[in-house]
């Protein structure tokens, strides 16, 4: 399941979501930004990121996994923009250029932004998502875990 807040960071997260749809309001984008600061179980999340046009990843905490949702948005052949840390390293295989210093929320919409108006480099992240899906779906990595344990080239 996503969207929860971890018990440690209930506050400053409760009071992060408010100033995000204060200025979400302020800025006239109601209708175009979907907010909905619900816990989203799993069966609706490929709907989520099949109606997004960028999956912005800002989580700077290390104890918590987001493998499972990394590759959800790139199966879903979403641009996805992250925090440049550990977890998050394999974005750079799609483009260094999608990761951002944390805590840097001009980066993550300057990114974005760019995805938006860029055309060039829009077509450039999603050809290169598109090819590390490709190079990461199950089959192919079967394959490799086969030759491994196998001994087979």
């Amino acid at each position: 399941m996503h969207g929860d807040f971890h018990r440690a960071h209930q506050k400053k997260a409760k009071d992060y979501v408010e100033k995000l749809r204060k200025r979400i309001k302020e800025l006239c984008l109601s209708d175009t930004v979907i907010f909905p600061n619900r816990f989203i179980p799993n069966e609706e999340i490929p709907y989520i990121f099949g109606a997004s046009d960028v999956v912005l990843f800002p989580h700077y905490h290390e104890d918590r996994s987001v493998s499972g949702s990394l590759h959800l948005a790139v199966g879903a052949k979403k641009p996805v923009i992250a925090y440049r840390m550990p977890k998050f390293e394999e974005v750079k295989n799609i483009s260094d250029e999608l990761l951002v210093l944390p805590d840097n929320s001009t980066g993550i919409a300057k990114t974005a932004i760019r995805i938006f108006t860029d055309k060039e480099f829009e077509q450039y992240v999603l050809e290169r998502t598109e090819q590390y899906l490709r190079a990461t779906s199950w089959p192919v990595t079967v394959r490799k875990h086969l030759r491994l344990y196998l001994g087979v080239d």
